[in-house]
């Protein structure tokens, strides 16, 4: 290096101006930086309807990998838990089409409602007083641990029969029977991964226990947009929220635990603790006119819940060194019902279908996030067997 007297002849000198250069190169680009992980810190993303502009409580967010990571809050905002590299994240609410957000700057989302027909039916309270619904569910669920996350996506068709009448003769049954299935897992170690599907899986979920009853709050029938009801003992807590002509109700399973975190205590019992801090369950109604809600009147559901897992029996069954935390999400979307008689409902119950593996995607149903359906491309390049 040269060996300069004075500072003048350092500033004249050729090896200075290269300094400043490449220090100017260095400050420009440190600011580039700081600018733009400073404005993604602030960037907020709301999650809105695109008619009314009221915000979308509790919308799911799934990252770039298709895995179910978080909810929107009750100013329908994006939590700041979900960093720039999650996205782009695909939104998902029950009733409105999902829509991808690519990145944090998009400040206000909208979603537009879907709307399609379910076919008529004809009531007869007399003799066909038990009503016949067929639907087609997805289940999205992330098990995570320190070593590995597995990510399960399974489709069912289903179908669910209820009496609607004092009158009936056969009691049906709430809980859904599966009449076709297929799942797909992908799991990763961090280094490296790989896609199954899952043969001859029996596809057994009974979260979309449906009610036989919905009552439309007094409020919500004079007019008022959103009400709240406060839950008593062992009761979920309701919101109700009026859009055009259809009704959403969210229930909150956890609304009367303490501190919003429900730990069973059979768990203890086995071995390890379940602690669960989410359980919701939204419907999507038609508006009917009668003040109250039922089966026949419902579109869609979702079912949203976390839970934690966490002692030595948990990290004996699962070999894992970590407590497991498990993020579930599912869709459920009504495809085709009727009236039946219950000599007919009998025979339904008795003929039961041997569990297919294959099946037609329904029609008009919103796609899956893109990286589900990448994921099951994979899994039928890689697995000769998956349908």
């Amino acid at each position: 290096m040269e060996d300069f007297k004075t500072v003048k002849q350092l500033i004249k000198s050729d090896y200075y101006h290269i300094i400043m250069k490449n220090f100017i190169k260095t400050l420009t680009a440190l600011t580039f930086i700081l600018s733009f992980t400073v404005l993604t810190m602030n960037a907020k993303v709301k999650i809105v309807d695109n008619v009314t502009g009221e915000p979308l409580v509790k919308a799911s967010v799934f990252d770039k990998n298709g895995k179910f990571i978080a909810i929107t809050d009750d100013y329908g905002i994006v939590p700041s838990s979900v960093t720039v590299k999650s996205y782009p994240l695909n939104i998902r609410y029950v009733g409105y089409e999902p829509k991808e957000v690519l990145s944090p700057n998009e400040e206000i989302v909208k979603l537009e409602e879907t709307s399609y027909d379910l076919p008529e039916v004809m009531i007869d309270a007399e003799n066909r007083n038990l009503l016949w619904i067929k639907a087609y569910i997805r289940n999205y669920a992330t098990r995570t641990t320190v070593e590995d996350t597995i990510m399960v996506f399974e489709e069912k068709i289903v179908d669910f029969v209820f009496p609607m009448s004092k009158k009936a003769k056969f009691k049906g049954w709430k809980k859904p029977r599966v009449l076709s299935t297929r799942r797909y897992d992908w799991v990763s170690d961090g280094k490296r991964d790989t896609v199954l599907y899952k043969e001859g899986y029996d596809g057994k979920n009974y979260s979309y226990h449906l009610t036989d009853k919905f009552v439309l709050p007094e409020a919500m029938a004079l007019g008022t947009s959103t009400f709240e009801i406060v839950p008593g003992k062992y009761s979920d807590k309701e919101t109700w929220r009026k859009r055009g002509d259809t009704y959403f109700l969210e229930l909150d399973g956890l609304a009367d635990y303490k501190n919003h975190l429900k730990k069973p205590t059979v768990a203890k019992v086995l071995g390890f603790t379940m602690e669960m801090d989410q359980d919701d369950m939204t419907y999507k109604f038609i508006d009917n006119g009668k003040g109250e809600f039922s089966p026949e009147d419902i579109l869609e559901a979702t079912v949203v819940y976390h839970i934690n897992l966490s002692g030595k029996a948990i990290k004996f069954a699962y070999e894992t060194k970590s407590d497991m935390d498990i993020n579930g999400y599912g869709e459920l979307f009504v495809i085709d019902r009727a009236y039946l008689t219950a000599n007919e409902a009998k025979e339904l119950k008795k003929d039961a279908p041997v569990i297919q593996l294959d099946f037609e995607d329904p029609e008009n149903i919103p796609l899956p996030p893109a990286q589900i359906i990448q994921l099951k491309e994979r899994a039928k390049r890689e697995n000769p067997n998956a349908k």
